[in-house]
Formats: structure tokens, C-alpha cells, sequence
């Protein structure tokens, strides 16, 4: 993204893509460098100044919202999450980060309503997968949830979607099962 854009400037989706990549590593791996958090607003900015209905750039712009430096604004997230998908009811992972929201404020209904549209609109969205089995768990449909979860592909993230099937097997009262899976 970053030859992208020092090749083209005015290109607001590989500016929307490059601020989802910086925030990304920010947020999951290196929250102590601000730097990538700083490089994430810069290129939302310009993303958004060339394109201001990009729903990329929105979905970016909420990524970076819903940060523990900016105290997770739960409300405006939703709001800009809710743009991006106003622009682009097929951008995925838009719903699924709406979800995560949603699902943080405990409108675990909603967020399974979005999980299942982005699922809807792209089945290999692993995440999206993943959050309807632990939403399921939040809601105590552990049947339900083991299930979705045991259909997420083992390579999306075996330690956190097995410790979920674990929960699901611990609370249907599978001890033994859970036991022997963790």
C-alpha cells in the first residue's frame, strides 16, 4: 500500500487500504508504536478527502475510531460503520466490525443480524464465522455455537476458536470432551 500510494497519491482506495493495514498492526501488535496509529489518520484523511463516499475509507475511519488510545467510542463507531455499509451493504467486513461493536455494548442480537450478512455476502469471512459461534456462547446457545464453531476452518485461528469450542463443550456439561480438546 505504501508503493501504491507513493505511486498515486489520489488513489482513496489504496489510501482506505493503507490506514486498515497501519491500524491493523497498531491495534494488534505493536500498540506502543504510534507512529502506525498517526500513519492510519493521515491516510483515513486523505482517503476520505478524495473520496468522501468511499465506504473503504469509512470502514477505515471506524477501524481507527474503536481503539483503546481513542477509548473505544462505541457510538460513533457504530455511526461510521453504518455509513460505510449506507455506501456498500455488501462490504463485509464493515458488518463484521459493526458486530464486534454491537456485541461489545451487549446488542448481541444485532450483532448476530450483521455477522449473518457478512457471512451471507462472503462464507469465507472466518472472523464473521467465528463471532456468530462466540455470540452464540454470549447468548447461551451452546449447541448452537459449538456447531458454528466447529465448522470454522482450523486454520483461522486454532487456539482462540478452540478455546470457544471448549467453553461450548464445558457448559453443555462435555467435561471430559473439553478437557481432552484443551
Amino acid at each position: 500500500f505504501d508503493r501504491s500510494v507513493a505511486i498515486d497519491p489520489d488513489f482513496a482506495l489504496a489510501q482506505a487500504e493503507l490506514a486498515q493495514a497501519c491500524v491493523w498492526r497498531f491495534f494488534l501488535f505493536t500498540p506502543d508504536e504510534k507512529q502506525w496509529e498517526e500513519k492510519a489518520f493521515v491516510a483515513v484523511q486523505k482517503a476520505l478527502s478524495l473520496d468522501k463516499d468511499l465506504a473503504e475509507a469509512h470502514l477505515a475511519r471506524g477501524r481507527l475510531l474503536w481503539t483503546p488510545s481513542n477509548h473505544f467510542p462505541h457510538d460513533e463507531a457504530i455511526q461510521v460503520y453504518q455509513r460505510a455499509l449506507e455506501l456498500n451493504p455488501n462490504l463485509d467486513e464493515a458488518r463484521n466490525q459493526l458486530a464486534l461493536v454491537y456485541g461489545h455494548v451487549g446488542l448481541l442480537d444485532e450483532a448476530l443480524q450483521e455477522l449473518n450478512k457478512a457471512v451471507a455476502v462472503n462464507p469465507s469471512n472466518t472472523l464473521a464465522r467465528f463471532r456468530i459461534g462466540e455470540t452464540n456462547l454470549f447468548q447461551g446457545n451452546y449447541e448452537e455455537a459449538l456447531k458454528v464453531l466447529q465448522n470454522v476452518p482450523k486454520e483461522a485461528n486454532p487456539s482462540l476458536v478452540g478455546h470457544q469450542i471448549v467453553w461450548a463443550l464445558f457448559n453443555l456439561g462435555k467435561k471430559d470432551e473439553a478437557a481432552s480438546t484443551l
